[in-house]
C-alpha cells in the first residue's frame, strides 16, 4: 500500500475568522498578563512579610559571624598549624587564598603577557560571527561549510487599540 501524505486544511476559513482570532489572543493576553500581575503582587507582599519576619534573625546572625571572626583572629595562637579548631557544635577555620588584582590597566597586562609571550595567561575565545557571514556569498559560504537558508517567518501583532482590551505592563 502506498503512503499518503494527508493535507490539512486550515481551520480559519476567510480573513473575517482570521480578525476573529487575533481579537480572541488579545482577551487571552489581556486576561493571562492581569493573572501575573496579581500573582506578581503577592509574591511581592509575601517577600515582603518573609523580610519583616526574618530581619532580626538574619541581623543577630551576621553580628554572630563578626563576634566569631574577631575573637577567632584575636586567639589564632590557639589554633596551631592547622589554622582550625573543632568545637562541640562547629568548625573554625581560616584558609589562605590569593587573588589577582590589576596594577595596571587591563588592556596593559593583556599587551604585556603577548610581549612576553605568556599565551597561556589569556582567554581567546573564537567565534564566526553570522552578521559578517551574511555579506559573503552563497559560493563563498559554501566553500566553508556553510549555508544561507531562507524561509518566511510567520507573525502579529495585536492592535490593543481597536480590540479595546485594557492591557497590564
Amino acid at each position: 500500500m502506498a503512503r499518503r501524505k494527508i493535507k490539512a486544511e486550515p481551520v480559519l476559513k476567510d480573513w473575517a475568522e482570521v480578525d476573529s482570532a487575533l481579537h480572541e489572543i488579545a482577551l487571552i493576553e489581556s486576561r493571562v498578563s492581569m493573572a501575573e500581575a496579581r500573582i506578581n503582587k503577592k509574591i511581592q507582599d509575601l517577600k515582603e512579610e518573609l523580610a519583616k519576619r526574618t530581619e532580626p534573625d538574619l541581623q543577630r546572625h551576621k553580628r554572630l559571624e563578626k563576634d566569631i571572626e574577631e575573637f577567632s583572629k584575636a586567639h589564632m595562637e590557639d589554633l596551631g598549624k592547622l589554622r582550625s579548631k573543632r568545637l562541640y557544635h562547629g568548625k573554625i577555620s581560616f584558609h589562605r587564598s590569593s587573588s589577582i588584582r590589576f596594577t595596571s590597566k587591563a588592556e596593559e597586562v593583556v599587551a604585556a603577557l603577548e610581549r612576553r609571550k605568556l599565551d597561556g595567561c589569556l582567554i581567546v575565545k573564537k567565534n564566526a560571527d553570522k552578521n559578517e557571514l551574511a555579506k559573503l556569498s552563497d559560493d563563498v559560504l559554501s566553500k566553508i561549510g556553510a549555508k544561507r537558508t531562507l524561509k518566511d517567518e510567520f507573525g502579529y501583532e495585536i492592535d490593543w487599540e481597536a480590540c479595546k482590551v485594557r492591557q497590564v505592563a
